[in-house]
């Protein structure tokens, strides 16, 4: 799980399952 934080309130989460 990649968790990429743009702005302070703004998040992004990826989840990778391979």
């Amino acid at each position: 799980m990649l968790v990429l934080s743009r702005k302070k309130n703004e998040s992004i989460v990826i989840n990778n399952d391979i």
